[in-house]
């Protein structure tokens, strides 16, 4: 039979919840020390806590693709009055 998880292995099983899970794993991720690319200089740490941080620029995001959406939409209505 198909198994998702290898036996002991399901986050789960061991009463573990995925997605806190990810969210824990992105915080470590993070706060690591990564190498960085050829050329790229490290951020200066803004005191922001990553989870809140995350929260504004997810809510930023959608809100930047709600305005695309609006961009595009009224582009896409003066090139069709414009004939194309």
């Amino acid at each position: 039979p198909f198994m998702s998880s290898p036996p002991g292995r399901s986050e789960c099983a061991a009463g573990n919840n995925p997605h806190k899970t990810a969210a824990n794993n992105l915080a470590k991720l993070a706060t690591s020390p990564l190498p960085l690319p050829v050329g790229a200089e490290a951020a200066e740490d803004d005191g922001e806590p990553f989870e809140e941080k995350m929260e504004r620029l997810t809510t930023q995001l959608q809100e930047q693709f709600a305005e695309s959406d609006k961009l595009e939409k009224t582009i896409k209505k003066n090139l069709k009055v414009l004939g194309f």
